[in-house]
């Protein structure tokens, strides 16, 4: 049999599923108890573990975005020829970066959803795909962005694999230029002591790692305030999480490329010597709401020349070319692509407000592996 490759709400409020200090949340069941998650509990060692009693609580927005579209998106949606092969490569691709349309989109979608929900996010996270984190620097310009663990793609295909932080550096470093590959803060990814971890899709280790890391630095920072976080993952991961954890049906937990929807969760914390102590962090049931700003997806079925460049320098193989013909600028079998000839009036990633917006810089033939 053949394996195919793994590729909002308003009601009454009221806050379940509560994370103490003690990793304990309604299933009754230590995060170091989780079959197979031994490792997981190291991440957390150097976190206090006093307090006992809450002294303040602060209400907490999480933005959920899906990233753009990439590379191995492309084979599946703009893919032509034999199905199961597209398939195949799409799992293969290892972490894919965006494609060219997908960089613009993103930015031109960021744009978007800073208009529908004014005001900068506090912080920004990402998962440690590279996808994502490409996803976080144009949606989000000016912003640090911050890669996290346990928030990844579920699944152990080459596409879901985080590649190491050095190579992903150098790929930024390439293709958004130094400026903007310095905004990428990697401490949380650093301080994974497994390397599984960066690659893990598991909520509640997000949960703790923002009750325990992320929002006692944001509540010192920005006292008596809801606060706000912007948080780029994957379809999966989120969309498991709006339907059991904030239970929300299923047709209201969809995220197409750059969509987003928020959610509300409860922070409850102790001031210790100066210091925040987080005590709990619950999610507020279903208080997911889809983000109205009309964000735009690549719909055409054809690839263009642009992301011919970028996806192809980064993996010619998965892309169903050569190295040669990557670099010369051919054209793949497994991906429609545009005929001149036959319709000059096309446009590449066409959008409305994209024209406002300059190009990503050029991938020259080292680009992607500089």
């Amino acid at each position: 049999a053949t394996v195919w490759p793994k590729a909002c709400c308003s009601a009454p409020h009221e806050t379940v599923q509560d994370v103490t200090r003690e990793g304990i949340e309604t299933t009754g069941m230590d995060i170091s108890e989780r079959p197979g998650m031994d490792a997981l509990s190291t991440y957390f060692d150097s976190f206090p573990t006093t307090a006992t009693s809450k002294v303040g609580q602060v209400k907490v927005k999480v933005v959920f975005i899906r990233h753009g579209h990439a590379c191995h998106n492309a084979l599946d949606q703009q893919g032509s020829g034999w199905k199961l092969m597209n398939k195949l490569r799409q799992a293969a691709y290892p972490d894919a970066p965006l494609t060219n349309c997908g960089m613009r989109l993103s930015k031109a979608n960021g744009i978007r959803l800073s208009k529908a929900s004014p005001g900068a996010p506090d912080f920004v996270g990402t998962s440690g795909l590279l996808r994502a984190i490409e996803t976080g620097l144009e949606m989000f310009p000016g912003a640090n962005i911050h890669p996290l663990p346990f928030i990844a793609e579920d699944g152990s295909d080459a596409c879901n694999t985080p590649s190491d932080n050095a190579a992903q550096q150098g790929r930024l470093n390439a293709t958004h230029g130094p400026t903007d590959a310095k905004r990428v803060k990697w401490q949380y990814i650093n301080a994974a002591p497994n390397p599984a971890e960066v690659g893990a899709s598991d909520y509640t280790s997000f949960k703790k790692l923002l009750a325990l890391k992320v929002l006692p630095q944001l509540v010192a920072n920005h006292p008596d305030r809801e606060l706000t976080l912007a948080i780029v993952s994957h379809s999966k991961f989120m969309r498991t999480a709006m339907k059991k954890s904030f239970g929300c049906e299923k047709k209201d937990a969809y995220f197409d490329n750059n969509a987003a929807k928020s959610a509300s969760y409860n922070f409850s914390f102790n001031k210790k010597g100066g210091e925040i102590e987080a005590v709990s962090f619950g999610e507020v049931a279903k208080s997911c709401t889809s983000i109205d700003f009309s964000p735009q997806v690549w719909t055409q079925k054809d690839f263009c020349q642009a992301d011919y460049d970028r996806c192809s320098i980064a993996d010619p193989k998965s892309m169903g070319l050569s190295e040669k013909d990557a670099l010369g600028h051919k054209q793949s079998p497994s991906i429609s692509h545009p005929d001149p000839a036959k319709r000059p009036e096309y446009v590449c990633c066409k959008d409305w407000e994209i024209q406002e917006l300059p190009g990503p810089p050029e991938v020259g033939p080292q680009g992607l592996n500089a």
